[in-house]
């Protein structure tokens, strides 16, 4: 896409798109290179928050772990803000900690009533609880009842001091005579099976969603190996691409965000400081759903899925064919519907994330679960500097998503073109709108937009002084909004403590409805560090069916130079700070 010359700009647009790497230099190629983890070095932050004077006397012999930590500025040097997540294991309990990374001492304390999603072995466990009950004892043991990761994955008991008796569900679905899908709880305080916990689908016949893989499959949880990647991609001697890969499970986030890139640039030229997802929630129809109307989910919990390669970093598969999820085989895990090796002894079998080169593209791709849903999140990036992000949605068999109800997904696009700061970001509407001059309009203060094809809405951010810039342009599936989603664009100020909006896992229809309208507070920004988040609206069940097909905008540069080539914009002087901005109000 080429985007035209406008006046309502503080540098005029040099052309159109970038040329890509000369093809005859040969085909791309692709190294990977693992980073450290960045939790691996934090030894002394996580003693200092469990040494800290409140978490002594509200967690007196707790069993604190440092589960997330996100570095709030772009500057990661030692006096760098931090924001970390410690979980209470005994409990459940979560402690929030800020601080700076040079100085451990300055840690501060926010206990929170939120809960960590069960692990691994706490699944183990309440499985093994449920085994041992009298009614359920019989049927799993014969085979009658299959076991599985339902939503929510906790019931937990509230308490009037704000704490929780913590619960963990296990589904239970009988594809015989009976309610097909029943979910119960396991209470951790003592073992105790609850029969119709409090929040969840009541038993049903109802069913939606491919054959659930057998629960010994895991669910990927924390995961193993490698946190980060660096990845580089080549044409010839071009350095095409060169980016940081995050994997879901240690993705920043309240609850993760899939597949992460951070520090993205293209020809050698800083496009974006991190792209992610790290909000996704279900809308149920309520006549439908008289006990789940709504779910806040997660992304950073790995799912097996078909990718055939060679492991560049545990946990990080380079591919030599097309990997494929339950998007294109239809079941959940392996194509056998089993985790376990496939035949000529190769095991396609993967949680993590994979890379494949297809033709002009390096294709970014992880399956996730939560719950009964299925979730792929993938990044193409293409040697022409294109950018096309992907959320696919699909689901086990369940009981819930045979009824109507609409995923609700929002990328977080931190936008740092040539760097963190002096860009604008404009919209585009063609016919124009009322009192503006020309089809491009810069948005003078934070706000949210809804997607309007009759005007050809779409967005950009440019530098404002080279006219460097990425176009995002919606997609054609991205559906409509409604009232519980909100918006489909947000155009902010950046804040390193708004990765999110701070909502856990949850089944209340008001917490789960995105929350991002509290950041629109009336900055500017002109030459700013701008994020936009973008939301994708996706209807199913009912007569509708979760699409096969991935969904999200493309980001399409314009103007792009490498370094090493002089542009029409390499003469400009950088205009005063004290000149007012040539922008017109949306």
């Amino acid at each position: 896409m080429t985007d035209a010359p406008d006046a309502d700009t503080d540098a005029p647009d040099a052309g159109g798109a970038p040329e890509a790497p000369d093809a005859a230099a040969g085909a791309l190629t692709v190294e990977v290179t693992a980073l450290p983890d960045p939790l691996a070095a934090l030894g002394d932050v996580a003693k200092a928050i469990t040494r800290h004077p409140r978490v002594r006397v509200d967690y007196p012999g707790a069993d604190l772990w440092l589960v997330n930590l996100d570095v709030v500025d772009k500057d990661p040097g030692e006096d760098a803000r931090f924001r970390a997540v410690m979980s209470d294991m005994a409990s459940g309990r979560v402690v929030e900690a800020t601080g700076r990374l040079g100085r451990p001492d300055s840690v501060a304390i926010h206990p929170t009533g939120r809960e960590h999603l069960p692990r691994d072995d706490e699944h183990a466990w309440a499985l093994e609880v449920v085994r041992h009950d009298e009614e359920l004892a019989a049927a799993l043991d014969a085979g009658e009842v299959e076991a599985y990761r339902p939503l929510p994955p906790l019931a937990s008991e509230p308490h009037v001091d704000g704490t929780a008796q913590r619960a963990v569900t296990v589904g239970l679905r009988r594809p015989g005579g009976g309610p097909r899908h029943r979910v119960v709880a396991a209470r951790v305080v003592d073992g105790e099976v609850i029969a119709d916990p409090v929040g969840v689908h009541p038993p049903s016949d109802d069913e939606a969603g491919v054959a659930p893989a057998p629960e010994a499959a895991g669910g990927g949880g924390a995961g193993e190996g490698s946190a980060q990647v660096r990845v580089q991609v080549r044409r010839g001697g071009e350095l095409v691409w060169d980016l940081v890969v995050v994997r879901p499970s240690a993705s920043s986030g309240a609850n993760g965000s899939g597949v992460e890139l951070r520090d993205v640039d293209y020809l050698r030229r800083r496009a974006l400081g991190r792209a992610h997802v790290p909000i996704v929630s279900t809308r149920f129809d309520p006549a439908g759903h008289p006990a789940l109307a709504a779910t806040r989910e997660w992304l950073n919990e790995e799912a097996p899925f078909e990718a055939t390669g060679t492991d560049v970093a545990p946990g990080f598969r380079l591919c030599t064919e097309a990997p494929r999820t339950i998007l294109e085989t239809g079941t959940d895990g392996l194509e056998t519907g089993t985790d376990g090796p496939a035949a000529g002894g190769d095991d396609p079998a993967f949680r993590g994330v994979a890379l494949h080169l297809d033709g002009d593209e390096l294709r970014i791709v992880s399956q996730l679960r939560a719950g009964w849903n299925r979730y792929v999140v993938e990044w193409r990036l293409g040697a022409d500097g294109v950018i096309a992000p992907g959320i696919g949605f699909a689901a086990t068999a369940n009981p819930a998503t045979v009824g109507p109800h609409t995923h609700h997904a929002y990328l977080r696009l931190d936008f740092d073109v040539t760097g963190a700061g002096d860009n604008l970001v404009q919209e585009h509407n063609d016919p124009t709108l009322p009192a503006t001059l020309s089809p491009w309009v810069s948005a003078k203060l934070e706000t949210a937009r809804v997607r309007d094809a009759d005007h050809d809405r779409r967005w950009r951010v440019r530098h404002a002084r080279t006219g460097l810039g990425y176009t995002v342009v919606p997609g054609p599936g991205d559906g409509e909004v409604d009232d519980f989603g909100a918006a489909d664009v947000w155009l902010l100020a950046h804040h390193g403590d708004e990765v999110d909006d701070g909502q856990g896992v949850t089944t209340d229809p008001h917490a789960a409805r995105v929350q991002l309208d509290r950041f629109v507070d009336g900055e500017q920004l002109g030459r700013a560090d701008v994020v936009v988040w973008y939301g994708v609206h996706v209807p199913g069940g009912g007569d509708r069916h979760d699409p096969p097909a991935l969904v999200g905008p493309r980001l399409e540069p314009f103007n792009w130079k490498a370094p090493s080539e002089e542009g029409p914009y390499a003469p400009l002087v950088p205009p005063s700070r004290d000149e007012p901005l040539p922008v017109i109000p949306t």
